[in-house]
């Protein structure tokens, strides 16, 4: 149950992020083969001349989506509280701020 509260509170953190950033874009590869050297090519291409952020790890449920999208990284200790307070403030920072990191 928390869980989904959780995922509730970072989907609600990345739609601000681009409502307040519509100038930031979104690309997704999605599919079962060449997935990273996909992303690798698109971001290289990319980065000559636009300002990107990829995320490197795997992206496999929507939590680690909304982290990724927020350039955070998943606590150590997902089950401290005090671990996810802090992610809960620096997504709310991030979905707030006036120059995105990306």
């Amino acid at each position: 149950m928390f869980s989904k509260f959780r995922n509730a509170q970072f989907r609600k953190y990345v739609q601000s992020y681009f409502a307040n950033h519509p100038e930031v874009r979104l690309i997704v590869v999605a599919g079962s083969l060449s997935k990273s050297s996909t992303k690798e090519a698109i971001g290289t291409v990319l980065s000559q001349k636009y300002r990107i952020r990829m995320h490197e790890a795997a992206v496999n449920t929507e939590l680690d989506m909304n982290m990724a999208i927020l350039g955070i990284e998943l606590p150590a200790d997902q089950r401290g509280f005090w671990a996810w307070r802090r992610a809960k403030r620096i997504a709310q920072s991030q979905a707030k701020q006036k120059n995105p990191s990306v």
